[in-house]
């Protein structure tokens, strides 16, 4: 499922993602799969998400109707993070005052230097953070399976793009903002 999914054939990896889920229903995998078929299917789709944010209280994407919205999952060891993040940053300071937001899901393991990673390069955004990783409740919920994983939500909270790249962003964001 994951190889036809990384080679782009989408069909072919949520069949064999649907088979492994109803097969094994029991078995961790199953989870991720699960989960990957939340994420390959949530195009056009309100997305539940919420969790403890990094510096306490707690964060909902519902909060963010209205506004649109670049959900980012990502880990201070992702070196595509990483390089992402000058371009969504300038992205954010160009367009954060017509509405556009982001939100990042920390999926670091414990004793990660999280908090040095956002001072570091500046990262203005809240974040969710959740213990577990990759293996956490809230990437295990969009089978998050590598990263950086990223997701457009559009105004009325639906996902617009559940395969966001950067370029995705630049393209989509200032079209979304003017409707």
């Amino acid at each position: 499922a994951m190889a036809h999914e990384f080679t782009g054939e989408v069909d072919e990896a949520k069949d064999w993602y649907t088979r492994l889920s109803q097969s094994h229903a029991d078995a961790p995998a199953a989870t991720v799969a699960n989960g990957a078929l939340r994420r390959l299917n949530l195009t056009g789709k309100r997305m539940q998400l919420s969790g403890p944010g990094l510096t306490g209280g707690s964060i909902d994407l519902a909060q963010y109707r209205g506004k649109v919205v670049a959900v980012l999952f990502w880990a201070t060891w992702c070196r595509p993070c990483t390089e992402d993040l000058p371009q969504i940053k300038e992205l954010y300071q160009k367009h954060h005052s017509q509405g556009f937001e982001v939100i990042g899901v920390n999926v670091d393991s414990p004793g990660a230097p999280i908090q040095q990673y956002i001072q570091q390069y500046q990262v203005p955004w809240p974040h969710i953070h959740e213990e577990g990783g990759l293996q956490g409740n809230i990437a295990q919920q969009y089978g998050v399976i590598t990263l950086p994983t990223m997701f457009l939500v559009g105004k009325n909270g639906a996902v617009v793009n559940a395969a966001a790249t950067v370029d995705d962003f630049k393209r989509q964001v200032p079209e979304l903002l003017g409707q």
